[in-house]
Formats: C-alpha cells, structure tokens, sequence
C-alpha cells in the first residue's frame, strides 16, 4: 500500500462502519430540514467512501484510477464546503434558543436543497426560448412540478406560471468558501478545501488545466487524495455534531456522535504528532 495511504484506509474504513447506522436510525418520514439534509450528506460520503475504497486499491498499479477517484473526491470536498456553511450556523449561533437555531439551520438546509429545482425550472424556460417544448406543455409541467415540491415552490404568478423558489441559495451571492473563509476558527481548513476543490475541478471542466494537473506526479496525485479524505474527517464530525443538536433527547444519536468525535481528536493528535516528529 501506498505510504501516503497510511492513514486514507483506516478513514474510509470508519466512514463505512459508522455511518449506516445513523441512516438506518433515520430512516423515517418525519425528519426535519437539518436532519434530512445531514443524513443525505452522510449517505454521499458513504457512497463515495466505499467506491474510492475499492479504486485505491489499485492505485499503486493503476494510477489511471486517480481520475476516477478525482472526480468522486470532488463532489465530497463540495459538499464539505456546504457542510462548513451549514457547521458556521451552529456554532454562530449557540448562545441563542434551542428553537431559533433549528430555524437557522433548517432555512439554510431548504435553500440549498431547493437550488437544484432552480435549475431544472431554468432549464425548461430554455426548452420554450428554444421551442423544444409547447406552452401548454409548459404551463403543465410548471403545475406538476410546483404541486411535487410546494414546500419549496410557489407559484407567484398563480396557476400554469414558472415556480419561483421560497428559499435563496446562498451561493448566489457569494462563492461556498467566502463565509466560512472569513470565520478565524474556519479559515485554515476551508482554505485547505477550497484549494483542493479547485485542483479537482479541473478533471471534472475539461479545459487546458486539465493536462496540467493530470500530468503531476504519482506522489502528487497520492498525496491529494489523502489529504482529502483526512479533511472528509471534520465534515463526517460537523455532521454528526449537527444531528445531534437537532434531536433532542436521542442518546443513540449522541453516542454516535461521540465515537465521531472521539476519531476526530485521534486523527487531530497524530497530525501533531507528525509536526512534531518531522
């Protein structure tokens, strides 16, 4: 195995044994925004954890596979910089009352699940710019599709007009990076995220810069891949964390928390041992 794998393993290895409990304790109807969200960002990262253990295997041997992996490491890293959005709320707001922060965290959860409806409503108005579709079609489709996700939609023109979204995605106003970047305690592992955000990006947009990155080193490409997922590590935790600020009284919830966090502190000691010993 890989050097720069020593500890990659043992990672995604966690994330697979520790995970599919706390799906399988959610998986109910009646979950709220905060809840709903964590646990969906959990599941990606136990997907995408089970995949990328599967191809590092290979990657002493194939490392074709880093491609494949990129692009995989690329949708978590994303989904860690939304986490760490979504992470800032809390903390931000500890001191206030149990009920205004469920209110926080759940607006910025329905904003953010609401984006990809924008975008599929946006791509039908350019079916009827481009007369791919009928109008009637159309003002069908907008009704159908506004009575599937009325929680998130309204039809403020009233009936057969395009849904209008309840819930601004916070993304367009500012890049995920920039609240998070300006928060002092944030700024160091956010910076960390961005950057290898932007590498990734490169296998995902093809372009010039793609030849750039995939034309770097075995030991270049090994080594981003273990610092991703070690950053997976306080995304997997702020989730956790999250959870359990959101469900009140659930001591299996806060067990679960606890194992996270306690992996956590392990993998924060061994990187200061590493400093100290380099």
């Amino acid at each position: 195995m890989n050097p720069a794998f020593k500890n990659t393993k043992e990672h995604l290895n966690f994330f697979i044994s520790h995970i599919p409990p706390i799906l399988q304790h959610f998986n109910k109807s009646d979950l709220n925004s905060a809840q709903g969200f964590s646990t969906g960002m959990l599941q990606r990262l136990f997907y995408a954890s089970n995949s990328i253990n599967k191809l590092i295997y290979e990657h002493d041997e194939y490392i074709i596979n880093d491609f494949s992996i990129g692009i995989i490491v690329r949708s978590i890293l994303l989904d860690s910089l939304i986490g760490l959005n979504f992470y800032k709320i809390l903390k931000d707001n500890l001191h206030k009352s149990d009920k205004f922060l469920k209110i926080e965290l759940n607006n910025f959860c329905n904003s953010v699940l609401s984006d990809g409806l924008r975008q599929t409503l946006d791509y039908y108005e350019q079916l009827k710019v481009e007369e791919v579709i009928k109008p009637e079609d159309l003002k069908n489709l907008y009704n159908v599709f506004s009575n599937k996700y009325n929680f998130f939609l309204e039809q403020s023109g009233g009936v057969g007009t395009k849904p209008n979204s309840k819930f601004k995605f916070f993304s367009k106003q500012k890049p995920p990076y920039k609240p998070i970047v300006s928060d002092a305690e944030m700024k160091g592992i956010a910076l960390k995220l961005q950057e290898l955000y932007n590498i990734y990006s490169k296998y995902d947009h093809f372009g010039i810069l793609y030849f750039e990155i995939d034309d770097t080193s075995f030991e270049s490409k090994s080594n981003r891949i273990s610092a991703s997922i070690s950053l997976f590590v306080n995304h997997c935790t702020n989730l956790f964390d999250i959870l359990q600020r959101v469900s009140i009284n659930d001591n299996f919830v806060n067990s679960q928390y606890e194992i996270a966090n306690n992996y956590l502190q392990k993998k924060i000691e061994y990187n200061n041992n590493e400093v100290i010993n380099s």
